[in-house]
């Protein structure tokens, strides 16, 4: 199987343009008091909401009847941004996040998700709680407790929600200056 047979693929959520202005000028106030982190560049803030993994591109149309099927069962969300945390909570933190709110709406689709993919994709189903947030940035070492209060400092107060109408299945190509993300299909949602 030739690589470009084969393509990364995950489930998403676009943000609002707003939101994601808002999101990235606190990035970069943060960029140097966090230097140790690896910020999300702008143009890849997402939600995801289910980590499809490599897959042969000749099953791609499949998929993407599938997940439309899905998503056209699924009522449009109005999302809201649920403040800063880190990945893992305790420990070696080393994945800066914003949490996204309805949980229990993300979760039901998440499932509905997971539950179509799964046996499709003959995956095991991932039997930890979907935590849905948009990851703004990583870091190869775990932060030092006092960047972790920069981090969250820096993101305290970011509140704001846009409603979401359409999920998306994106292509995650690697490249030069970090992953590029490029929409496969839009997946309608209360059609």
């Amino acid at each position: 199987m030739r690589n470009r047979d084969v393509l990364r693929l995950f489930v998403g959520f676009r943000l609002a343009k707003e939101l994601t202005e808002m999101i990235s000028a606190r990035m970069d106030c943060l960029r140097e008091s966090v230097p140790a982190a690896r910020w999300v560049p702008a143009q890849n803030l997402h939600l995801t909401l289910f980590f499809i993994g490599a897959l042969k591109s000749s099953r791609v149309p499949t998929l993407t009847r599938s997940l439309k099927a899905v998503f056209a069962r699924a009522r449009p969300i109005r999302l809201s941004l649920a403040g800063p945390g880190v990945f893992p909570p305790r420990g070696r933190g080393r994945i800066a996040w914003i949490g996204v709110e309805p949980l229990k709406e993300l979760r039901v689709l998440h499932r509905e998700v997971s539950r179509l993919l799964c046996p499709l994709l003959a995956m095991e189903e991932d039997r930890r709680l979907y935590h849905p947030h948009l990851t703004v940035a990583r870091a190869r070492k775990s932060w030092p407790e006092a960047m972790r209060r920069t981090f969250a400092e820096g993101f305290a107060g970011c509140h704001g929600e846009w409603r979401t109408d359409r999920g998306t299945l994106f292509r995650s190509e690697s490249g030069p200056q970090g992953p590029l993300y490029t929409v496969v299909s839009e997946l309608p949602m209360g059609i």
